[in-house]
């Protein structure tokens, strides 16, 4: 049973969360947005550990292509970011059609994929770029059925909000616990599964070259593609200078031609963290960065998979 410092601690963050939710419903937009990269500023100077773990990061993935300075106003932008999305996950999913339309593009005109994704269903790999909550709204909001995948969160009532603002926009909503058997049947039914993978936070997963270092990469998502004849696309988004965003949609992935299913899984984690990989280095201020992505070893792992035995082998 939870101590009494804990509940406290709980119910204050419950009511900071819903506090939060209300004032993003109410406030128009652009206002919001500003005060939220303005807020994000001031956290980048309060949560030194924070910062410290990006700089960090940072160093490990440009060394000294990038001077202090320039990684430093990296992090300020991370911060920015974070509080940027947090706005617009509660706010744009809830707009019409025609408005949320205007605010998320795709990159050309000629990007149009969801009557092809609408035949089959699809599994969507994306990364923690920019609003990434907007993910799955993209193509509940258009009319696809989606399926999407989270953590209970620490305290019930936030988990209860946390809950209603996934499951907008035609989306089924399931709890790690337990899914997999539930999502395989929703997978075979045509929805659309959209995961995030970039970073190391399964044990379903192989290793792979993510900004010019090996990582772990999760590939369950891939895996159910691979198994169940589920189109595989990579996608990433990208907020623009006037607060809208673009996505881009690549695929159906090609299913690599290799002897085994863990040299396919290994193939097709190396291609998104290359297309991904690509979209950090354009934008880095739109990651978070201040995930321990590199925390596992492939020392300390033999038995995973990696890219570099088939490269040695090959």
């Amino acid at each position: 049973m939870a101590g009494p410092f804990r509940r406290t601690r709980h119910l204050i963050a419950y009511l900071v969360a819903k506090s939060f939710l209300i004032v993003v419903q109410i406030v128009p937009r652009s206002i919001m947005l500003r005060a939220a990269s303005t807020f994000g500023s001031l956290l980048e100077m309060i949560l030194v550990p924070t910062r410290r773990e990006i700089i960090e990061n940072l160093d490990h993935v440009f060394g000294d292509s990038k001077t202090y300075e320039e990684k430093r106003k990296i992090c300020r932008g991370v911060f920015r970011n974070l509080g940027m999305a947090a706005c617009d996950a509660i706010k744009v999913p809830s707009l019409p059609l025609d408005q949320f339309r205007q605010i998320v593009q795709p990159s050309s005109s000629s990007e149009q994929p969801f009557e092809e994704v609408k035949k089959r269903g699809a599994v969507i790999a994306a990364g923690h770029l920019s609003c990434f909550e907007l993910v799955s709204h993209l193509f509940g909001i258009e009319g696809l059925p989606v399926v999407a995948i989270g953590a209970e969160l620490f305290d019930a009532r936030i988990d209860r909000e946390v809950t209603a603002l996934r499951t907008r926009n035609n989306i089924l909503y399931l709890t790690r616990t337990g899914a997999s058997r539930r999502l395989i049947k929703e997978l075979q039914s045509k929805r659309v599964l959209a995961s995030l993978i970039d970073q190391d936070a399964t044990n379903d997963g192989v290793f792979a070259r993510f900004l010019g270092h090996l990582a772990y990469t999760p590939t369950g998502p891939i895996r159910l593609s691979l198994r169940y004849d589920v189109p595989l696309y990579f996608f990433h988004l990208e907020r623009q200078d006037d607060y809208s965003y673009r996505y881009h949609l690549e695929g159906p992935v090609a299913i690599p031609d290799a002897e085994s299913d863990d040299e396919k899984r290994v193939i097709l984690a190396q291609k998104f963290n290359d297309f991904i990989g690509a979209q950090i280095r354009k934008c880095p201020e739109q990651w978070v960065w201040m995930h321990r992505r590199w925390k596992r070893q492939r020392i300390y792992y033999p038995n995973t998979p990696s890219v570099t035995d088939y490269e040695v082998s090959k």
